[in-house]
Order: structure tokens, then C-alpha cells, then sequence
């Protein structure tokens, strides 16, 4: 299952963005962790978790 999840975050085709990704679904990080961890602030973090988000439902509803 972990894989599967990894295999789905790598179709967004952003670092910035799977690294939210995989912070939150993988290492179950909080988002105010995930944002101290970057250096960036919550907002940030909930606009890129967002996006990416999008992003894979787009992809994954056109077949990838």
C-alpha cells in the first residue's frame, strides 16, 4: 500500500509538492510540522497539498 501511494505522488511532477505528499501520507507528519520542517508557513503547505491533490485526481481521472 505504502508503494502504491509513493507510485501515486510521483505523478505530480513537483519536488515541492510531493514532498508535502509524502510527508503527510507517508511519514503521517502534521501539517505545521511538515511546515517547520520545510521552512515554510502553513499556508504554503496547505496550497501545495492542495494542488497536488488536484493535480492527481486530473491525472488519475484521464487514465494518467
Amino acid at each position: 500500500m505504502r508503494s502504491e501511494i509513493g507510485d501515486v505522488i510521483k505523478l505530480v511532477g513537483s519536488i515541492k509538492i510531493e514532498a508535502v505528499l509524502n510527508m503527510r501520507y507517508l511519514a503521517y507528519m502534521r501539517m505545521s510540522d511538515i511546515a517547520d520542517q520545510l521552512g515554510v508557513d502553513r499556508k504554503t503547505v496547505n496550497r501545495r497539498h492542495l494542488k497536488g491533490l488536484e493535480i492527481i485526481y486530473e491525472k488519475i481521472k484521464n487514465g494518467y
